[in-house]
């Protein structure tokens, strides 16, 4: 069993968000298992503890309940922004390799 975090970045830092659940007015879509909307692919939306704003979700990582907790590696960097993580990290590193830019910022409208 595992559980997802979800993360997005937030004045050049990548955060975790909390208290997250699916943006109002979208729809859960069963084949990819994500709610969303037709302007964005993941709908997830979650308070930032680092500005108290409501932010997109970037990415949501599903993290292992028993995790190897070895160094984050090219495999995490470079992993799907939408995968699963058992380094030390705890998911804040996974796909970021993956995004085009990480500096980003994306608040909630």
């Amino acid at each position: 069993m595992a559980d997802f975090r979800y993360f997005t970045t937030c004045e050049g830092e990548q955060v975790e968000l909390a208290h997250v659940g699916h943006q109002p007015n979208s729809v859960f879509n069963p084949i990819t298992g994500w709610w969303q909307d037709t302007l964005r692919p993941y709908a997830f939306m979650g308070t930032c503890p680092k500005c108290g704003e409501k932010h997109l979700a970037q990415r949501k990582i599903e993290y292992k309940r028993a995790p190897s907790l070895h160094k984050c590696n090219a495999k995490c960097m470079g992993g799907k922004v939408n995968g699963t993580c058992e380094c030390q990290c705890g998911g804040k590193n996974h796909g970021m390799g993956s995004i085009g830019n990480p500096g980003a910022f994306r608040k909630a409208a």
